[in-house]
């Protein structure tokens, strides 16, 4: 099994405690069914990366001389004594202007490494699919999930800003669909609450914060993780394309998916305890803080990593997406003070059995997500500027 942690390719460490592999390792000895774990750290810098190739030391020392110019403004730096104290003796103000310009920390769509950007429609696609994904060729088996409050990832972002959230995701939202359909903004403003929240005279809060993080929740991690389970196993299906040619494709022969929801609330302190926030199944599946949880969360922690090693193992943990026509999910739950696991497997797709919105899917069909996507990444780079929108 090889893990490598997310955090956009800037942040995070395979080293962090909470990604200990030990205790999964640990329990698959147990279950006679052994793994072999490795961690893997991917983070993109300029002397590259375990999964970059390494740049030649003389090109790595010219990126960072660069980098050093740009900040000190001086075109030759002499040492790098001379450097650390320019860089020590500079004003804040003007520290702060050559760093803090607002440029995309991420992969970039290069053509080559990422050939393209990963839409909706192209996994509604199986051509598209299998042009953008080689590794369909062989990967023939994924188990795929997400965090109920997923969302709740971006929060940071926001923290700083200062304009009125709501409306400024609303405003991005209507630009973006009206083109194609003037009342597709409305309804998901109405079904996220999104007007409600911007109808308060408060500030930017938690409580008003959370309709547009929901909506981040399902456009960025619920409905991405059925689109990927959906064209892993072949099983993109006219009514998300609205083709009845797109059933699947040549290769989806002996290919599965199997999709989990994770739904286990929080239990520690903090803004968002009782939720079940981003990469929180990590912390479950790898076995990690056990002893912080209630008997209920630990027996779901260890449901979920018994299941996945069966599955590293080659196992079916549960029904295959898509098998006997069923889209079910496993669905990992535990209430915070459960002394049982309430975990189960479910047939559909749901609010009532997986926990999960259908607001878009009731307003839209898949091949108007992008545009959906697309208004949130425009939130997130900021306030709306165009034509000012009641």
């Amino acid at each position: 099994m090889a893990f490598v942690h997310g955090g956009a390719f800037a942040t995070g460490s395979s080293s962090y405690p909470q990604y200990d592999l030990a205790q999964i390792v640990k329990l698959s000895i147990e279950m006679s069914q052994p793994i072999v774990a490795v961690g893997i750290n991917q983070l993109i810098a300029m002397s590259g990366s375990s999964l970059v190739k390494a740049k030649p030391l003389e090109l790595a020392k010219r990126s960072f001389r660069t980098a050093l110019q740009l900040l000190d403004g001086d075109a030759a730096p002499t040492s790098d004594s001379d450097q650390v104290y320019r860089l020590l003796t500079a004003p804040m103000s003007d520290i702060r202007d050559k760093i803090g310009r607002k440029v995309p920390l991420g992969p970039l769509v290069d053509g080559d490494l990422i050939p393209a950007a990963t839409t909706f429609s192209t996994l509604a696609d199986p051509a598209k699919t299998a042009a953008l994904f080689p590794g369909l060729k062989w990967c023939k088996r994924i188990l795929f999930g997400d965090c109920q409050m997923d969302g709740n990832a971006y929060a940071p972002r926001l923290s700083s800003r200062t304009d009125p959230l709501p409306q400024s995701l609303a405003a991005h939202l209507a630009a973006t669909l009206d083109p194609i359909n003037p009342s597709l903004a409305p309804k998901i403003i109405s079904g996220y609450g999104l007007d409600l929240a911007t109808s308060t005279s408060s500030p930017n809060t938690p409580h008003s914060t959370k309709p547009l993080l929901d909506l981040a929740t399902d456009i960025c991690f619920a409905l991405a993780a059925r689109a990927f389970v959906r064209a892993w196993s072949g099983g993109a299906t006219a009514a998300d394309t609205n083709d009845d040619d797109s059933n699947g494709d040549e290769e989806g022969g002996g290919r599965e998916a199997f999709l989990y929801r994770f739904n286990v609330p929080n239990p520690w302190p903090g803004p968002w305890k009782g939720h079940a926030t981003h990469i929180l199944d990590i912390i479950f599946l790898l076995q990690n803080y056990r002893e912080k949880l209630s008997v209920g969360q630990r027996k779901t922690g260890e449901r979920m990593a018994r299941e996945v090693v069966a599955f590293v193992n080659g196992a079916k943990p549960w029904p295959a997406y898509g098998m006997g026509g069923m889209e079910g999910a496993m669905v990992y739950y535990a209430a915070e003070d459960a002394d049982e696991d309430g975990s189960g497997y479910v047939e559909d797709e749901g609010w009532g059995g997986t926990g999960r919105r259908d607001v878009l899917q009731r307003v839209m069909g898949q091949e108007s997500w992008d545009r959906v996507m697309s208004a949130w990444e425009g939130f997130m780079k900021g306030p709306y500027e165009g034509v000012n929108r009641k």
